[in-house]
């Protein structure tokens, strides 16, 4: 007698028996893993609230509060958290003089250059100059796009007690960090972090150990994160889903560029200790599969989130500030033409402000926007500024005209309001709108 399968037999198994860690979970699975699983953030999530656009920031935590009862954070992510945000905080700072540093250089390396090139085959005076005009006007839109970046940077709160970032987590993980391991725990979790990582055992192999030397915990902390958020899973006996923005190979599989799901290593360790399953997802992915089921989450936030960059830090004095151009009709009308299909609460506002002699107050952006009252609304001028630094590349908008909305700071650090330049109040003429009472 023949059988068709070994299923009788002792031992007998199918294609992932002893290589769980090999079955990448499906889209099904990974969205089904939103509304079940525990959810552990990094600390470089956290954190990066201060580094990604407003609009994203703000529906990321809108996000996490409907699933504030799988939230979690480990002792060591909010460790990290306290530790690094200050520093966060000042990044922007540094980076922003760095960059400026930089393209100073550049543009100096480069005017010598056709200077030089200049004098030695007799090009015409005339003609060096309109080389030497288009180079400025290229550094100007770098560094007109420098600045849009760090317009609203005096909205960044050095003080907790002033920081909604820091109110909303403060009210989102109430009761949602983990414990801190005890003392022994702690000294045999970190020697197993640092084994791991001498061993390439995934998570963070990856670190540099001269950058973490300086640490109580050296360069096991990804490992302590780990292992308190599967601690903590296999408590609640729930699937994990870790949320990082460390895309590194000591956390990701991949295959070249492409990402395929957790580390192997990480989804069968997970496996044998709970016999659940592992999901990973960077912040964006994570609020993209949350839109996909039916999350209250626009795509503006999404798109701003994806062209967001961090640049590095160092120093360099302020540019000086080039003389000042107008707007016209035709560029203004390109410009909200842009901006209606792509961010079209700042388009409306920018009409407001207009309708109302040049300023619009900050709760009306709210009630233009259907903004809940805790929304913050640091980056809110990016799209503007990114479409404006567009035009002027293509040549249909002066490089010289003002930031077409600005926030204003007259009470304090937060904006408490936006103005439109006067020019603009002219074009855009019509009767005073609901907004202006």
């Amino acid at each position: 007698m023949t059988h068709d399968a070994l299923s009788d037999q002792p031992g007998a198994r199918g294609l992932f028996g002893g290589f769980e860690g090999h079955r990448v979970p499906g889209d099904g699975a990974v969205n089904n893993a939103l509304s079940n699983a525990l959810i552990s953030f990094d600390a470089n999530v956290l954190l990066g609230l201060y580094r990604y656009p407003d609009e994203f920031a703000t529906e990321f935590l809108d996000a996490l509060s409907e699933m504030r009862s799988r939230v979690f954070v480990s002792d060591q992510a909010l460790t990290e958290f306290w530790r690094n945000r200050n520093s966060v905080l000042a990044d922007r700072g540094r980076a922003k003089k760095e960059v400026e540093s930089r393209l100073a250089s550049c543009k100096r390396s480069v005017e010598d250059a056709l200077s030089v090139w200049a004098k030695k085959v007799a090009v015409d005076e005339g003609e060096l100059e309109q080389a030497l005009s288009g180079v400025a006007r290229q550094f100007e839109l770098l560094y007109g796009t420098v600045a849009d970046n760090h317009s609203d940077d005096v909205e960044r709160y050095p003080s907790p007690g002033l920081d909604p970032i820091v109110e909303r987590l403060a009210e989102l993980l109430d009761g949602r960090v983990g414990p801190a391991l005890k003392a022994d725990e702690y000294v045999a979790a970190i020697e197993e972090g640092k084994r791991r990582h001498s061993k390439q055992v995934p998570p963070g192999y990856k670190e540099n150990v001269k950058d973490k030397e300086h640490l109580p915990e050296g360069v096991a902390g990804d490992y302590l994160v780990w292992l308190q958020s599967v601690q903590e899973a296999e408590r609640r006996q729930l699937d994990l889903l870790v949320v990082t923005a460390d895309e590194k190979e000591d956390w990701y599989w991949r295959l070249r560029e492409t990402v395929i799901g957790p580390r192997p290593e990480l989804s069968k360790e997970f496996w044998d200790r709970t016999g659940r399953q592992l999901f990973m997802l960077t912040p964006l992915d994570f609020l993209r599969r949350y839109k996909e089921q039916g999350g209250d989450v626009s795509e503006a936030a999404l798109v701003e989130a994806e062209r967001q960059t961090i640049t590095p830090d160092a120093a360099r004095e302020t540019a000086t500030q080039a003389e000042v151009g107008k707007w016209t009709t035709d560029a203004v009308a390109r410009l909200l033409s842009i901006l209606d299909d792509e961010a079209p609460v700042q388009a409306a506002v920018i009409r407001a402000a207009a309708s109302c002699g040049g300023i619009l107050e900050r709760s009306k952006v709210y009630a233009i926007g259907g903004y809940d009252s805790k929304r913050m609304l640091r980056g809110f001028t990016r799209p503007v500024n990114r479409v404006t630094r567009m035009l002027q590349a293509k040549g249909d908008v002066d490089l010289k005209v003002p930031d077409m909305l600005q926030p204003r700071y007259d009470y304090g650090v937060q904006a408490n309001a936006f103005q439109v330049p006067k020019e603009v109040v002219r074009i855009l003429a019509e009767p005073p709108e609901v907004y202006c009472q």
